[in-house]
């Protein structure tokens, strides 16, 4: 539900002309690909069909009402591919051939993502992952490598700099996001697996405002974009019109946006997300 109200919000803000994305882009000349989105109008039905279905079956994000909903298609069938895998061999006890086979048929799209993340899984829940990660524990060094280098790819894109540039190798397609996707993935897997194996990342990531703010993440990931093109726009728009430097416009509208999109995270957990998914639990014991 979530998800849907998220983009009935946008809806009701592109309708009442409370988004400022073109004029924003258009004055600074930067961040140009923002003029993508909102070039429509404002349309409850459309969006109501985006929010309902769209989003997960025919997805474009240039007409979207939430740009930020391009996860949700990868997510509903990613999931898919996860349960059926765990469907199929969930009993095999030495799944390591079947990783390698899975990875080399998904490196090339997300996919990817979630055959690592059910290999990160098992290293924490199954038997023999326990006794695997237990083994690699034992190299320090490992664990601290791999959050090195996840930490590096995490910021890896086309024309950053000459070493990222040098890292699109022949093997990709010629889809910059292709590339900078199969690094990431890669990036979210290392730095994953290192907090898995170092107890004093875990320590330190159980802090409980780092909990907190993992408890509000998805709610915060669906409306941030919203605030963005509105709040923030509007602010910095009115205070660059009046005289003030950029850095000041940035800093003000950027407060402002933090201020708002806060409220508006918790709102929106509290009261629909958090109610949603204790209805779909309820939901979903009726057919165990």
């Amino acid at each position: 539900a979530a998800p849907l109200v998220s983009i009935l919000f946008a809806c009701l803000l592109l309708k009442s002309g409370w988004i400022f994305n073109h004029e924003v882009c258009q004055l600074t000349e930067s961040n140009k690909a923002m003029l993508v989105f909102y070039s429509f109008p404002a349309d409850f039905f459309v969006a109501l069909q985006e929010g309902l279905w769209g989003m997960y079956f025919h997805y474009d994000q240039a007409n979207s009402y939430n740009p930020v909903l391009w996860t949700m298609a990868w997510e509903l069938k990613g999931s898919f591919l996860a349960f059926a895998f765990l469907a199929l061999f969930g009993k095999v006890k030495n799944r390591l051939p079947l990783y390698a086979i899975f990875v080399l048929l998904t490196f090339k799209t997300l996919y990817l993502t979630f055959v690592l993340g059910i290999m990160l899984a098992d290293m924490v829940y199954s038997a023999e992952g326990k006794i695997f990660c237990a083994a690699l524990k034992r190299q320090k060094f490992l664990s601290w490598l791999l959050l090195i280098v996840g930490l590096f790819l995490s910021y890896y894109a086309l024309n950053f700099s000459e070493v990222y540039d040098k890292m699109n190798f022949q093997f990709f397609t010629d889809q910059q996001m292709i590339v900078e996707e199969f690094y990431h993935v890669l990036s979210a897997a290392f730095i994953i697996y290192a907090l898995i194996q170092s107890d004093l990342l875990k320590k330190f990531f159980a802090w409980k405002y780092f909990v907190l703010v993992g408890k509000y993440s998805f709610s915060l990931y669906l409306i941030h974009a919203q605030i963005l093109v509105s709040v923030s726009s509007i602010i910095f728009l009115k205070l660059f019109q009046a005289g003030w430097s950029m850095s000041a416009c940035i800093f003000v509208a950027t407060c402002a946006g933090l201020l708002t999109t806060i409220p508006a995270t918790y709102l929106l957990h509290n009261f629909i997300d958090l109610p949603s998914s204790k209805l779909a639990k309820r939901f979903g014991k009726i057919f165990e």
